[in-house]
């Protein structure tokens, strides 16, 4: 399941996985995530993910204004990967 979660500084859509996580994401609902990943989808943009170590819990504390205005899952990301030299260690 695929849910856009946030609080007053933006927003990020989020892959809960696990019947009990599912469970937990209503709308309306204050959640805590903890360990969760950060992943690229086929696009580009970047998701939060959450997996098996991941931890998603009820809060009490209600969060009073979503910015959807931010969404960080619409801005593209550019990926650059560098090849990185091995370092070898000198010998005296």
């Amino acid at each position: 399941m695929d849910a856009l979660c946030g609080d007053e500084t933006g927003c990020i859509i989020v892959r809960i996985r696990g019947n009990d996580a599912c469970n937990l994401c209503n709308v309306g609902s204050t959640v805590i995530l903890r360990n969760a990943l950060l992943k690229f989808d086929k696009n580009d943009n970047i998701r939060l993910e959450l997996d098996r170590f991941s931890k998603v819990e009820i809060s009490d504390i209600p969060i009073e204004q979503i910015d959807l205005s931010k969404n960080v899952s619409d801005t593209k990301f550019d990926k650059q990967i560098e090849k990185v030299g091995s370092i070898k260690e000198e010998k005296d």
